[in-house]
């Protein structure tokens, strides 16, 4: 599980991964809320910011099977420690099958014109629904895919905010240290257009609860489609 791969043997992972550089790859399954039965004590909102936050350890967050299997191949080929987190449930496929992944590439998934939506792992399906809910209103909206959180594509993420009116990020995780913090690092360092307001959507800054569906977690944590748009 994400919460304990990356919780209990931090100071090992630390001292005797990170900082060797070992090629070691770290899978943490049931990440965010996806383990939704198991509550607080097994749902991992903080493994992002512990994960990223140590130096040489690259982090990513697939955003559906696809995906996942990209990135899985991709960190065998990659020297030096890596940590994945998977969701516990079946998700639906937004990816495409034949695009190549790149570690360290945002990838925009739905052009437009008005607002960007950085999201990561599930939260791109969730951003892609809201999206679409948003056209029908006549709002444009372009959702970048964060597969990679670190080494995070800075330059990326600056290009596709440049020239909207505002930025979301929206991930499974505390708010804290994660990708809503690593969105609005790059996007403060970036050219005057770059610098937009940015909301970060996230658990905020609270433990996990127990539920009987995953959705109604989702719900209850305001990161359902609608609370995106």
């Amino acid at each position: 599980f994400a919460v304990f791969a990356s919780g209990r043997p931090y100071d090992q992972i630390r001292s005797s991964i990170a900082i060797p550089r070992l090629d070691v790859k770290i899978c943490g399954s049931s990440a965010g809320l996806s383990d939704f039965g198991d509550g607080k004590t097994h749902q991992s909102i903080d493994d992002i910011a512990i994960m990223r936050v140590l130096p040489n350890m690259k982090v990513f967050s697939p955003a559906d099977a696809i995906e996942t299997d990209k990135i899985v191949r991709a960190m065998a080929d990659i020297p030096g420690p890596c940590y994945i987190r998977l969701n516990r449930n079946d998700v639906p496929e937004v990816t495409d099958p034949d695009a190549p992944f790149e570690p360290g590439r945002a990838v925009t998934l739905k052009d437009g014109r008005d607002l960007v939506v950085f999201a990561t792992g599930y939260m791109v399906h969730q951003a892609l629904a809201a999206a679409q809910a948003l056209e029908a209103e006549g709002v444009s909206v372009k959702v970048v895919n964060i597969a990679t959180i670190k080494p995070f594509d800075v330059k990326g993420a600056q290009q596709a905010a440049a020239g909207m009116k505002g930025a979301v990020s929206v991930e499974e995780a505390n708010i804290f240290g994660g990708l809503g913090s690593a969105v609005c690092e790059a996007l403060c360092a970036g050219p005057a257009e770059s610098r937009v307001p940015v909301r970060v959507m996230g658990v905020m800054d609270s433990f996990g609860t127990s539920a009987q569906k995953y959705d109604a977690l989702l719900a209850h944590y305001h990161l359902m489609p609608g609370d995106i748009a």
